[in-house]
C-alpha cells in the first residue's frame, strides 16, 4: 500500500545518498567553480533530506503494521482463553500467572510495533545498494558478495546465542511463581503466628 511504497523509497534513498556523497567529493576537484557546485550540492542534500524525512514519517505512520490487528487479536485471544481456561489452570501453576501474563504482554507489544515497514525498508536498501554497487564497480561488488557467507555465519552464531538466552528467559516465570508462593507462605505464617 501507501506506506509500503514510502518504505521502499526510503530504503532506496540510502545507497543513492552514498552515491551523491561520492559525487559531491569528486566535484571538489574542480576548484575554479567550487561555490556554484557547493550551493547546488547543498540544495540537493536539503531536498533529499526533506524527502527522506517525509517518506520515513509516512513509512511509519501509514505502513503495514500489526497494531491495526490488535483489537481482532485481543478478541480472538480472549475467546480462546475462555475456551481453554480449565485445561490451562490444570496445566500451569497459578502462581506463575502474573509473571507469564507480563512476559506475554511484552512480547505481544514488541511484535505490534513498526517492524514490518522497517523490514521492507531494509530489503529495499539492500536491493538498491546492490544495484548501485554493480553499476559503479562490479568487481569489488563480487568480492564483497564472496564475503557474505562469513557474515551470514557470524549472524547465525549470534542468533544461536540469542536463542540460548531466550531459553533462560523462559525459566523466569517459574522462578517468579515460586517467589510469589514463598512470599504468600511467609505472609500466612506471619499472620497465624503474630
Amino acid at each position: 500500500g501507501f506506506g509500503t511504497f514510502f518504505a521502499i523509497c526510503n530504503g532506496a534513498s540510502m545507497p543513492l545518498f552514498a552515491l551523491l556523497w561520492g559525487n559531491m567529493l569528486d566535484s571538489f576537484k574542480n576548484v575554479s567553480d567550487m561555490s556554484n557546485q557547493t550551493l547546488s550540492m547543498l540544495l540537493l542534500f536539503i531536498y533529499i533530506g526533506l524527502a527522506v524525512f517525509v517518506s520515513g514519517w509516512i513509512m511509519i505512520v501509514a505502513g503495514p503494521s500489526l497494531e491495526k490487528d490488535n483489537q481482532f487479536n485481543a478478541e480472538k485471544l480472549s475467546k480462546k482463553f475462555i475456551k481453554a481456561i480449565n485445561r490451562w489452570f490444570d496445566a500451569i501453576n497459578q502462581a506463575e500467572l502474573s509473571s507469564q501474563f507480563s512476559s506475554d504482554t511484552m512480547a505481544f507489544q514488541g511484535a505490534l510495533s513498526d517492524k514490518i515497514p522497517l523490514v521492507i525498508y531494509v530489503i529495499a536498501m539492500a536491493i538498491s545498494g546492490l544495484a548501485v554497487a554493480f553499476a559503479k564497480g562490479w568487481l569489488l561488488t563480487l568480492v564483497l558478495l564472496g564475503v557474505f557467507p562469513i557474515i551470514i555465519g557470524s549472524m547465525y552464531l549470534y542468533m544461536y546465542n540469542v536463542q540460548k538466552k531466550e531459553k533462560d528467559k523462559q525459566k523466569l516465570p517459574v522462578a517468579g511463581g515460586r517467589a510469589e508462593q514463598s512470599l504468600a507462605a511467609i505472609k500466612t505464617v506471619k499472620m497465624l503466628n503474630g
